[in-house]
């Protein structure tokens, strides 16, 4: 009998040195264009640690950033749930092998005529599951790659802060132009209502024209303050990514500053390095990890499973207990059975997801980068608009002045050229914007902390 015993409890300790069940994880591949339409280049050298916003140079907006990644609550979000991941990885392994217990009492018993006893009882008992297919390596495998997806998941979440700060500073700096270029257009027209009501007193305008100037300045008066309003909206939507009070944030911003206006081109980098460098791509690919695992996990539960149980008493008399135990799923196997199923399901899912996240990515460099292009192009063909525009205005108020044109031409003019500096500001506003949206698909910054 003891020899039988042993054997057995050897032969349940060799199993345990099988090869895992369940399909092993590859990383997932796929055919990628040699180049972007935009144009490309080497690969790109650890974009994650390129604090691409500095390149604006505005110190303000470096402040600002560096305050969103310490403060930002998804962040902080992020940061607890990597230490749950980490939490829940302990728990895998030798530790969900393994259970036991110590138990210690003491009873004190009497009747009549009979003494006192007093019995003290310990017991140590303990219980180690042999891993016989690999279901709880398996589960380790699936804790890691979820606390792989949450790391992933804080570097897309700084990603999405960042971009999102600079989004707001650049609109509230637009708003504050569009303001500042709204001001030169309600002095223009205050001059420009002299001018008709000097010609007024002199008969040479009539009351319809004051009337058509006044117009013309109580509106651009009006403009004015929807910029202000739009100014002060952006500040306090960043305020609100800062997790900061709005008060201090608002009176540096409305010290003013001048549009940022990234200069040069960015690399492009290779289309196959979105694979390494997008962390939401790498969040797809670790869950397709777990997912995988997973896999193994439900497929070890519809096996056989052998447990090593013992127990030692210390009490009077002392005792002891040690075997093993057989446990074969049964009753329970269709139900086991459909969450492998379902399992499957999901690891055909993750795959799926982590194309369409490859696919986002790349469509996402393709869009922003021909968006700047476009951008920029426009940027330089509106200067030479306004350029023309402000000497075609010098040029009818001179000509209004001296009554060879009339009034309709010159608030003509006047509309054009406020028309076209706002255009101008608004293209350098969305330059901008896409501009930070292409370092972010391009994978720059998310590893940056503060």
């Amino acid at each position: 009998m003891k020899t039988q015993f042993i054997l057995s409890t050897m032969m349940a300790l060799s199993l345990s040195a099988c090869t895992a069940v369940g399909p092993d994880f590859t990383p997932p591949t796929m055919d990628m264009p040699a180049a972007f339409t935009a144009g490309g280049g080497s690969s790109l050298q650890s974009p994650e640690l390129q604090m691409w916003w500095r390149e604006l140079k505005d110190p303000l907006l470096n402040d600002l950033v560096a305050q969103g990644l310490a403060n930002n609550l998804t962040i902080q979000s992020s940061l607890a749930r990597i230490r749950k991941s980490e939490a829940q990885l302990r728990a895998t392994g030798i530790n969900a092998q393994t259970t036991g217990n110590l138990t210690s009492s003491v009873n004190r018993a009497g009747a009549d005529n009979l003494p006192t006893t007093t019995n003290d009882t310990s017991i140590l008992s303990g219980t180690f599951v042999i891993d016989l297919f690999g279901g709880i390596k398996r589960g380790q495998e699936q804790a890691a790659a979820n606390l792989e997806a949450s790391g992933f998941n804080l570097g897309d979440a700084r990603a999405a802060v960042t971009q999102s700060i600079v989004m707001h500073y650049v609109s509230a700096r637009f708003a504050q132009e569009a303001a500042a270029l709204t001001r030169k257009t309600v002095a223009s027209r205050e001059q420009t209502l002299s001018l008709v009501r000097a010609k007024r007193r002199a008969g040479t305008a009539s009351e319809f024209e004051i009337v058509q100037a006044e117009a013309d300045l109580f509106t651009a008066k009006a403009d004015l303050h929807g910029y202000l309003s739009n100014f002060e909206s952006a500040v306090f939507a960043m305020t609100t990514v800062l997790d900061a009070d709005p008060a201090p944030i608002l009176l540096k911003m409305q010290r003013g500053a001048s549009q940022p206006n990234p200069r040069g081109a960015s690399s492009l980098g290779k289309p196959a390095d979105l694979l390494r460098n997008i962390p939401s791509v790498r969040v797809a690919e670790s869950t397709y990890a777990a997912a995988v695992a997973g896999l193994g996990v439900q497929e070890a539960k519809l096996l056989p499973s052998l447990t090593l149980s013992g127990s030692l008493t210390v009490s009077d008399p002392h005792s002891w207990s040690f075997g093993p135990a057989f446990s074969l799923p049964v009753f329970n196997r269709p139900a086991l059975k459909a969450n492998r199923d379902a399992q499957i399901a999901a690891v055909e899912e993750a795959a799926l997801n982590w194309r369409a996240a490859v696919r986002a990515a790349v469509g996402e460099v393709e869009t922003q980068s021909n968006s700047l292009v476009r951008s920029n192009r426009q940027i330089a063909l509106l200067r030479s608009a306004v350029g023309s525009s402000e000497t075609a205005l010098t040029l009818n108020k001179a000509n209004f002045e001296a009554g060879r044109s009339s009034l309709i031409e010159l608030l003509d003019a006047e509309r054009t050229t406020s028309a076209r500096r706002l255009a101008l500001a608004a293209e350098v506003q969305s330059a901008t914007i896409e501009w930070a949206n292409l370092q972010v698909a391009l994978g720059r910054g998310w590893k940056i902390a503060q």
